[in-house]
C-alpha cells in the first residue's frame, strides 16, 4: 500500500530533516510542543566542536546522533536529540506531527549566536 502525503504532512518531513540537519552542524533556534501541550523554546544542537567549546560532553560510546536516542531507548520513536545550551546537557524533544516543531533560525557558530542573542549565557 502506497502512502500519499498531503500538504502539511510533507511540511512536516521537511522541518524535521531541516531540524535535523542544521542540529549537526550549527546551533539552532527551534520551539517544540512538550508533553503536557505547551511550547518550548530551545536553543541546541549536535555538533561535537560546538558542544566542547561551551564545555559539554559527549556521552560515553558516542559514535553518532543515534547513539544518544538508542541509550534513551528513543531511537525511531519520533523523537530528536540535541545538545541544550541553557540547560547544559543532552534533551530529546519528540515531534508526532507538523505543529509540534518550528526551526526558528540557525547560528553557524557560538560567536554568531551570541551576537543574535546577547543576554544569552554560555
Amino acid at each position: 500500500m502506497v502512502h500519499i502525503l498531503k500538504l502539511n504532512e510533507m511540511a512536516f518531513v521537511r522541518d524535521v530533516e531541516e531540524l535535523q540537519s542544521a542540529l549537526r552542524t550549527s546551533i539552532c533556534e527551534f520551539v517544540y510542543t512538550k508533553k503536557d501541550g505547551s511550547r518550548r523554546t530551545a536553543f541546541g544542537t549536535k555538533n561535537q566542536s560546538i558542544i566542547s567549546s561551551v564545555g559539554g560532553n559527549l556521552p560515553s560510546g558516542y559514535q553518532d546522533d543515534a547513539t544518544i536516542a538508542r541509550r534513551e531507548g528513543l531511537n525511531n520513536a519520533g523523537y530528536i536529540s540535541y545538545y541544550d545550551l541553557e540547560k547544559k546537557h543532552w534533551r530529546n524533544c519528540r515531534v508526532n506531527g507538523p505543529d509540534d516543531v518550528d526551526l526558528i533560525s540557525s547560528y553557524a557558530d557560538i560567536k554568531e549566536f551570541i551576537a543574535a542573542h546577547p543576554a544569552f549565557n554560555i
